[in-house]
């Protein structure tokens, strides 16, 4: 199933008549078109054309909002279900069958809820998604990640805390995009029109090396599912020069990803992050991860996390060093440098040539 085509049921359910639950928000009904061009639309920013062109064409997502209809929750109120996430998906699901539409046929389900609030969000990587309206277009770029089967980002201050990739936070270096037509006259519950950064591609190679998805586990082992990403990745060692496309800027055909393998174990990843395309916000840099490197902690699921670890300057001679560590007396020691050595713009993607000592 993954990477291909996703064939995800898009359902809309109204909750039960029952007593009233603290904060709730107006009950708004968007029309159909707005969940089309939301979801499927060819209008370069839907979630079906944004996770496509994120993924290079790997996750193709195959929404179906045709045959929906809108469901009662009959026996199941808000109050009693809103902070269960996924006693609500249940409850859809079971909804939906009995009311005679099939999910057997589907690879996941989305479930809009209605009124606000409810546990939005994914159950799980390569799970379900549970949504209200109100999320703003980041946040289900986000959830629908999850879908797709990415973890959550990760840096120094823990999970989330990745401003280089959709799966951190939301907010830090989104862009606006322009209302669509169809939304005119409907009232957003948050400021919606708002996309997010590109998923890092050291996400990306992470996801396509995992078991799941046909790899051989071993993050450094070069083998994503059947090869489907390494096309774009640079499998080097410490010392080597590497030349990297912008993520953003890339045909389909450059390499946009340096792995490097470590001696702290797991393996150093970097990536050219420029100010275009679905990166229109960001601060253009030099982005050093790591995957598998770092201990996330108990109480969390993530396997072989990718950790943001620091950012270069994208000229000629910076420099920023990863993973040393400071001795007794306050001296750094161990860790490695990343120099950026030749930058190019113009006339083509943008490019700049790195090394890893």
């Amino acid at each position: 199933m993954f990477p291909g085509t996703i064939r995800v049921a898009v359902l809309r359910f109204l909750w039960a008549p029952g007593p009233p639950v603290p904060d709730q928000m107006p009950h708004l009904m968007w029309p159909q078109q707005l969940y089309d061009v939301i979801f499927w639309s060819p209008n370069g920013w839907s979630l079906r054309d944004y996770w496509q062109r994120v993924t290079f064409g790997l996750m193709d997502l195959q929404f179906d909002l045709d045959n929906v209809v809108w469901w009662r929750l009959d026996d199941r109120d808000q109050a009693s279900l809103m902070h269960d996430r996924g006693g609500i998906m249940a409850a859809c699901r079971q909804a939906a069958e009995e009311g005679g539409h099939s999910l057997a046929g589907y690879d996941r389900v989305v479930a809009f809820v209605h009124a606000p609030p409810c546990d939005a969000g994914a159950l799980s990587e390569f799970g379900d998604v549970v949504f209200d309206q109100n999320k703003t277009l980041e946040e289900l770029q986000h959830e629908i990640g999850h879908l797709l089967g990415f973890q959550h980002a990760w840096g120094p201050q823990g999970v989330y805390k990745d401003p280089y990739c959709v799966m951190g936070e939301t907010g830090p270096f989104d862009h606006s995009i322009p209302p669509a037509p169809e939304a005119a006259g409907v009232t957003m519950l948050k400021p919606f029109w708002r996309s997010g950064r590109r998923v890092s591609a050291a996400s990306l190679y992470r996801l396509f090396s995992s078991p799941s998805l046909g790899g051989r586990g071993g993050i450094a082992s070069g083998v994503g599912a059947a090869g489907y990403f390494d096309v774009y990745v640079f499998h080097g060692q410490l010392g080597q020069s590497i030349w990297l496309t912008a993520l953003s800027e890339s045909k389909g055909k450059e390499q946009v990803l340096a792995v490097v393998p470590i001696e702290e174990g797991g393996v150093l990843a970097l990536e050219y992050r420029n100010n275009t395309g679905d990166d229109e916000g960001v601060a253009p840099a030099v982005v050093a991860h790591t995957i598998g490197t770092r201990s996330i902690g108990i109480g969390h699921h993530e396997v072989d996390p990718v950790w943001f670890e620091t950012t270069v300057s994208p000229v000629p001679g910076a420099q920023a060093a990863v993973l040393q560590r400071i001795d007794l007396a306050g001296h750094p020691f161990g860790g490695h440098w990343i120099t950026v050595e030749n930058v190019e713009s113009g006339g083509g993607p943008a490019r700049v040539q790195v090394s890893v000592n």
